[in-house]
């Protein structure tokens, strides 16, 4: 019988060092592979950041370059304004350029129209209502006097776009070169308060 309890205290000995061995691998080493693991991961994403930040950079210089470059040859454009100043400078503008390209007599029609929703209503806010005041404008002039207005008018800031450009010999001028111009402007105004 002493043999008997010999080998089984034995295997009992081998049961308990293999259930030691066991459980220190669930309790000790299984929790460290895993945190490896999550740093492991961790520092690849990281890694793939840094990866791509060269490739940001170069991006956002590229980007930088197309608004210089549209700065220089379109002028700055100025955020949608105020619903009681914009009109008077937009106006106050549109004369100022007629008068300095020599321009006389004009008339000028002016109505409201809705701005599409896109980044420029992201960039103002949801609680702002964008809404567009669009003249069309018309007068006489010289070939040479409408390319003047044209160039001033889209170096503006307060001019957000032309829409129409509508050139068209004028009537009884056989002999010369006067021209009948209509143009379509567009300028932007901020109108708080949301949608209405």
């Amino acid at each position: 019988m002493t043999a008997a309890m010999a080998s089984n205290r034995r295997a009992l000995v081998w049961a308990a060092v293999g259930a030691g061995v066991i459980a220190g691998y669930f309790l000790l080493l299984e929790p460290a592979v895993e945190a490896r693991a999550r740093l492991a991961a961790r520092a690849d994403g990281l890694s793939n950041r840094l990866a791509l930040a060269p490739r940001a950079a170069g991006e956002a210089e590229r980007h930088a370059q197309r608004i210089s470059l549209g700065r220089r040859q379109y002028g700055e454009v100025a955020m949608p304004g105020d619903p009681g100043q914009r009109p008077i400078e937009f106006n106050r503008r549109i004369a100022e350029t007629l008068r300095e390209a020599g321009v006389g007599a004009h008339e000028s029609r002016t109505r409201p129209g809705p701005v599409a929703r896109g980044p420029l209503q992201v960039a103002m806010g949801e609680q702002a209502q964008l809404e567009s005041l669009v003249t069309e404008l018309e007068f006489a002039a010289t070939p040479e006097q409408v390319s003047r207005v044209l160039a001033a008018l889209e170096l503006c800031p307060e001019i957000a776009a032309i829409t129409r450009v509508d050139l068209n010999r004028a009537p009884g001028s056989e002999q010369s070169r006067e021209l009948s111009v209509t143009l379509g402007l567009e300028t932007w105004i901020a109108a708080r308060g949301g949608p209405r």
